[in-house]
C-alpha cells in the first residue's frame, strides 16, 4: 500500500508551495545591476543592468540573503532597453532589499544565475517619540514630542537621501467613535508640541513624521476618558456630618476596523476631591480629598458649615511611564441646605445659651442674668440656701400654733 501511495506521489509531480529545482544555467548571469532615483523628485527608481545577448529578463525584489521578498516580479522582453522600475515601489519601506535580475526563457523559467544590486533600505524617517500627553480641565490636551533615532543599516546605499532638518510632522487626534485619525494641520510644521482642542474621549493623540521618499512613520497614545457619579445629601444639619459616596471609572477605546466605542474600567487609587462653594459666583474649594478603592468606589465626609454647593472633581492624570492619561472630570453641582440642628440636638451644632451664661442684663428673666456680677457659685450660695431653709421651718411652725390656737377656741 504504501508503493502505490509513493507511486501517486510520483505521478501528481511537484507538491503545491515547494519550490523546484531550476534549471541549469545556459545563459549568463547578467552584471552591473544598479539601482537609482530617476529624478531629485525621488518620486521613481530605474534598475539597469548589462547582459550578453538579447535576452528577457526577470527583475525581482529579493532580501539581502538572496531569498525571496515576496514582492511580485516584473518581466522585460527581449528587444527592449536593459532598464526597469523599482518592483514594489510605493508599496514597500523599512526594510533592506536588494535586486536580482536573470535570464529566463519563453516558459518564464530562468535560466541564468541572478545579478544582484547593491543593498540598499527603504526605511521611513525615525519613529517620533511622545514624551508628555497633559488633559487640562478646559477638555483640552496638550502633547509634545521628539525626534526618534534609527541606525542606518545599509550607510552609503545608493538611494541614500539626506534626511530633512529641521524635521516637520504632523499632529493627528482619532475619533472617538470611529476608527481613523484626523490630520491637525494643513500641512507638516516643523514643532514638537499640539494643544489638541476639546473632543470626544477616549481618543488616541499621535504625531507622524512627513514622508521621506519612501514613506512616513508615526506613533500614538490613549487619553481615556473619566466619568464619576456620586451621591451628595440635599439637607444636612448645620455643623453635622456630610458624607458622599460613589464610584469612578476610566473609559478606554476599542474598535473594529470601521466602529469604536469605549469600555468602563473600575479606576482604583484614583483621586478625588470634594469641592465646594457658597454661592453660584463663588470660586469653588477643596474641602476634602480621598482615593477610590480597588472598585472604584469611594466616600468621603466633611463637616457642615452651612448651605453650600458641592461636587465631585476628578483631576486629570498626565501620561507616565506606567500609565496612560485620563481625563479630568467634574460632577454638576449639587445644593446641600442646612438646617438648624434640633434643641438638646447631638452632633458639632452650636450651643443653645443656659442659665446664667446668657447675655441678660441682671435683671432676672430667662437667662437668669448677670447677677450684678456675684457668683451662682461656691460657698456664699450654700450659707444662703441654709437661712432660707431655717425660715421655712419658723414659718411651718408658727402656721401649726395658728391652727392650734384657733381650734382651741372654736
Amino acid at each position: 500500500m504504501l508503493g502505490n501511495f509513493v507511486a501517486a506521489l510520483a505521478l501528481a509531480g511537484p507538491l503545491a508551495g515547494l519550490p523546484t529545482a531550476l534549471k541549469a544555467p545556459t545563459e549568463p548571469a547578467p552584471t552591473n545591476v544598479t539601482v537609482a532615483w530617476a529624478s531629485s523628485a525621488h518620486d521613481a527608481v530605474v534598475v539597469t543592468w548589462d547582459e550578453t545577448g538579447d535576452v528577457r529578463n526577470r527583475v525581482e525584489l529579493v532580501n539581502p540573503d538572496g531569498s525571496p521578498s515576496g514582492v511580485a516580479w516584473l518581466t522585460v522582453e527581449a528587444g527592449q532597453p536593459n532598464q526597469s522600475a523599482l518592483p514594489g515601489f510605493g508599496g514597500v519601506y523599512n526594510s533592506d532589499f536588494q535586486v536580482a535580475v536573470s535570464v529566463v526563457d519563453a516558459d518564464d523559467e530562468v535560466v541564468s544565475d541572478p545579478g544582484l544590486s547593491p543593498v540598499f533600505d527603504t526605511n521611513g524617517p525615525p519613529q517620533p517619540v511622545i514624551e508628555t500627553v497633559v488633559p487640562r480641565e478646559d477638555g483640552t490636551v496638550a502633547f509634545s514630542w521628539r525626534s526618534g533615532t534609527r541606525t542606518d543599516t545599509t550607510p552609503g546605499d545608493p538611494l541614500d537621501v539626506p534626511a530633512e532638518s529641521p524635521a516637520r510632522f504632523v499632529p493627528l487626534a482619532s475619533y472617538s467613535n470611529f476608527n481613523d485619525y484626523e490630520q491637525l494641520v494643513p500641512a507638516p510644521v516643523a514643532v514638537t508640541s499640539f494643544v489638541v482642542p476639546e473632543r470626544d474621549k477616549p481618543y488616541n493623540v499621535g504625531v507622524r513624521t512627513a514622508p521621506n521618499e519612501w514613506t512616513f512613520n508615526g506613533v500614538s497614545a490613549p487619553v481615556n476618558g473619566t466619568k464619576v457619579t456620586a451621591t451628595i445629601p440635599k439637607k444636612v444639619t448645620t455643623g453635622g456630618k456630610l458624607t458622599v459616596t460613589g464610584k469612578v471609572v476610566y473609559l478606554t477605546r476599542a474598535c473594529d476596523p470601521g466602529p469604536c466605542w469605549s469600555i468602563e474600567n473600575d479606576d482604583a487609587g484614583r483621586l478625588l476631591r470634594l469641592q465646594a462653594r457658597t454661592s453660584a459666583s463663588a470660586a469653588w474649594q477643596t474641602v476634602a480629598s480621598t482615593r477610590a478603592r480597588a472598585d472604584g468606589k469611594f466616600t468621603v465626609s466633611v463637616k457642615s458649615p452651612g448651605t453650600r454647593d458641592y461636587r465631585v472633581v476628578a483631576p486629570p492624570v498626565e501620561r507616565a511611564a506606567n500609565r496612560d492619561a485620563k481625563a479630568y472630570f467634574a460632577t454638576p453641582a449639587t445644593t446641600t441646605k442646612a438646617t438648624p440642628p434640633a434643641a438638646g440636638g447631638g452632633g458639632d451644632t452650636e450651643p443653645e445659651p443656659q442659665p446664667g451664661t446668657g447675655t441678660g442684663t441682671g435683671t432676672g428673666g430667662d437667662t437668669g442674668g448677670t447677677g450684678g456680677g456675684l457668683p451662682i457659685t461656691g460657698a456664699p450660695i450654700a450659707g444662703i440656701t441654709l437661712m432660707g431653709g431655717l425660715l421655712v421651718a419658723l414659718g411651718a411652725a408658727l402656721l401649726r400654733a395658728g391652727r392650734r390656737r384657733t381650734s382651741i377656741t372654736g
